[in-house]
């Protein structure tokens, strides 16, 4: 039987996320149980630190947005900035050790060079500016993941019977476990961000379904109408954990440009719809704005570089 193009791009999205997305979820639970404060206070409190920190550590993590975002917002509970939550957010998805081998001998060392070093440098400024806006409180969090006061993350108090006790009984002494705090943050952070992922994928899935994509291949050659496209296009295509990489060696191919097809490796990790929801539940509204500001940048920027060398 003939399947809706809607609903068998929205699947197969659906298919491919689901999994990293509940990773990230469980990672980002055990962070907020196990991660200690005074840790995140010392190495992810503010200042170009703590955004060179969390650039580097997202560049080390497997995985893409969909594992990313929950991380993001455990980090972002437990006490680290805008700024730095934000550079962790832009530069998981689009690096990683086996991301930046695959790019050098499927693509080409200097795309590989140009992906490790712009993305550093327009993460960490990215980052620096964020916390100096969120310091001068020009800029905050995004309202829906304040955090928020609980017995479940705080130090254990004589004669609580909060986090899920069954009776209205006081029970001194018996705070809970750390695995069910761990259980209690997933199921909280899949609620929190499962809608906006869903959001994202049935727009991205109309898109895929009813824009005729493939007919804008002979303008990608070069020119600014060439990133134009390429980035309408990469916004929609949802790609993950190096899945740019035979995508964009496959554009060289066709005959697009270096620039174009450097654009669209960039673009497609850091700017899926999926990602820009779930972010901007996270980092606020006005900071995505920022956020698709310096992804553009790095992407549209990125690729006149490499063109420009190449």
């Amino acid at each position: 039987m003939h399947m809706n193009p809607f609903l068998h791009h929205f699947l197969h999205l659906l298919r491919d996320s689901l999994p990293l997305f509940v990773l990230g979820a469980a990672i980002g639970a055990a962070i907020e149980v196990w991660l200690p404060r005074a840790w995140v206070e010392r190495w992810l409190s503010g200042g170009q630190r703590s955004v060179v920190l969390a650039a580097t550590a997202g560049a080390l993590l497997p995985g893409c947005a969909m594992s990313t975002m929950p991380i993001a917002a455990a980090l972002q509970k437990r006490g680290a900035p805008l700024g730095t939550v934000a550079a962790f957010i832009m530069i998981a998805p689009v690096l990683s050790p086996h991301t930046i081998v695959l790019t050098a001998t499927l693509v080409s060392m200097p795309m590989a060079v140009a992906r490790v070093v712009l993305s550093f440098v327009v993460a960490w400024m990215l980052g620096v500016a964020l916390n100096t806006a969120a310091r001068r409180e020009w800029l905050k969090f995004g309202a829906g993941l304040e955090p928020k006061a609980s017995c479940c993350n705080t130090e254990p108090k004589a004669k609580s019977s909060c986090c899920g006790a069954e009776n209205d009984e006081p029970q001194a002494d018996k705070p809970p476990s750390a695995l069910k705090q761990w259980l209690n943050n997933l199921l909280s952070s899949l609620r929190e961000l499962l809608p906006f992922l869903l959001g994202g994928l049935a727009v991205a899935a109309l898109l895929l379904a009813y824009v005729p994509i493939t007919r804008f291949q002979e303008h990608l050659h070069g020119g600014w109408m060439a990133y134009a496209i390429t980035v309408i296009i990469a916004i929609p295509t949802y790609v993950c954990d190096g899945g740019e990489i035979p995508l964009t060696r496959a554009l060289l191919a066709l005959g697009v440009g270096v620039g174009p097809a450097f654009c669209f490796m960039m673009a497609s990790v850091g700017t899926c719809l999926p990602t820009i929801a779930m972010a901007n539940r996270i980092i606020g509204f006005t900071s995505i704005l920022i956020y698709i500001f310096a992804w553009l940048a790095l992407a549209v920027g990125g690729g006149l570089l490499v063109s420009f060398y190449s």
